[in-house]
């Protein structure tokens, strides 16, 4: 399932359908976490969605092993086939999913979900579940305010390989000076907000960057909390200039559903998950609204 971006994409398809079917939607928050590389854990719990978790009869177990098999000889696109699994394994944007009415009394749904026309159609539902539980807004409340006072950009910087930043799966810093540049041409002086999954690296990295310009770097105060806590601070940035993640791709979308003018700008790079580390700017993933900005 992944971290913060890849789990409220998930729930976002999931919910969509239980609410297109009138179901129940449990959530699973164990069984997709066993042996995780990356000691990740089920963080929707911080939020305030729709659901529960599902008690262990209910969980997937065996069947995240055995499920993909039985769609395979069955046809993966037959949806008589997936009225009781649906296994998304790829990046492909699969529209029959939208008029999937469920039939079964249980089914089970790993999904991917990387696309607002999973759920653009329940778009204030989705913003309403993704609000934060009340423990969530006593964090760095100063900081807070900072951002909503000033014309604040959040600037998110994602390394997924330790290693120069010029590599396939790390945004470039040609793409963060010309977004910059962009986005003050466009909105006039802001704040800048950088936040980072390696603050250090950051740092030391955009030194140039941020010569002579207003910049936070953002550091939750909790750091058992940091993702949640610092996604909250962060979404509520005017502005955007988000690198190749769903953590930072949702940040901004709550942003825009709430303020029209949120300019969010996006790396035009299109990485390609058999290929790459991360998959990114696949077809239906960027709305069309966003800005590219070349790499």
């Amino acid at each position: 399932m992944g971290g913060l971006g890849n789990q409220m994409f998930g729930y976002a398809l999931a919910r969509r359908i239980a609410v297109a079917s009138a179901a129940r939607l449990l959530i699973d928050d164990t069984s997709c976490f066993q042996n995780d590389p990356y000691r990740r854990t089920y963080r929707l719990g911080h939020f305030n969605v729709h659901t529960e978790l599902a008690q262990s009869l209910l969980q997937f177990g065996v069947l995240r092993n055995i499920a993909p098999k039985m769609l395979r000889r069955a046809g993966k696109y037959s949806i008589r086939a997936r009225q009781m699994f649906i296994w998304q394994n790829s990046t492909k944007f699969e529209p029959e999913l939208l008029g999937l009415r469920l039939k079964r009394d249980v089914t089970w749904i790993e999904p991917f979900g990387q696309s607002e026309d999973y759920f653009v159609d329940i778009k204030q539902t989705i913003v309403k579940d993704f609000e934060p539980k009340a423990t969530i807004l006593e964090y760095n409340k100063a900081l807070q305010q900072q951002i909503l006072k000033s014309n604040s950009v959040a600037l998110h910087a994602r390394w997924f390989v330790d290693s120069d930043q010029h590599c396939k799966e790390n945004t470039s810093m040609r793409y963060y000076e010309t977004a910059l540049r962009t986005l003050e041409q466009r909105v006039g002086p802001v704040k800048l907000f950088v936040f980072s999954d390696d603050m250090q690296k950051t740092m030391k990295t955009f030194h140039h960057l941020i010569l002579g310009r207003d910049v936070t770097f953002v550091k939750s105060e909790n750091k058992e909390l940091q993702d949640v806590t610092e996604f909250q601070l962060m979404r509520q940035c005017k502005h955007f200039i988000i690198s190749k993640s769903t953590f930072a791709w949702w940040a901004a979308w709550l942003s825009e559903a709430k303020d029209s003018s949120c300019q969010i700008l996006y790396p035009a790079t299109v990485n390609h998950g058999s290929e790459s580390i991360t998959a990114w700017n696949f077809p239906n993933q960027i709305p069309m609204r966003w800005q590219p900005i070349a790499e």
